[in-house]
This record gives C-alpha cells, structure tokens and sequence, in this order.
C-alpha cells in the first residue's frame, strides 16, 4: 500500500499555453501501483488559471474553494 503526504510529494510547475500560476502535484499514478491511472492535484495561485481543455480519456475533478 503506498502513502505519503501531500507536502511530502514533489511539486512541478506546468507550461502550457493558457495556464497561470499553477503547481502540478501527482498523487497517484502508474510509479506508485496504480495502472493506467493517474490522480493529479493542481493548486492555483493568486490570479492562477486552466484554459478551458478536453482529451480522449475520462476526467475526474475534485474542486475545494
């Protein structure tokens, strides 16, 4: 079973075209077990944004505010 926090996981700064003061955090994905899946947590910054995007593969979203 794998387990860490989330401070403790690394923290990647994104580029992409559209996207603002945003850190990418993976929390789960193929490294730590789970194939083909990956669970990511985005925090956005001050002024921080996403562009409005799709891709082929289902999307899950967790939002707090």
């Amino acid at each position: 079973m794998y387990a860490n926090h989330v401070k403790d996981i690394e923290k990647i700064v994104p580029t992409a075209p559209g996207l603002a003061n945003a850190v990418r955090q993976v929390l789960v994905g193929p490294e730590q077990g789970w194939e083909s899946w990956v669970m990511r947590l985005f925090t956005l910054g001050e002024n921080g944004h996403s562009p409005r995007h799709v891709h082929p593969w289902p999307h899950s979203y967790l939002i707090f505010a």
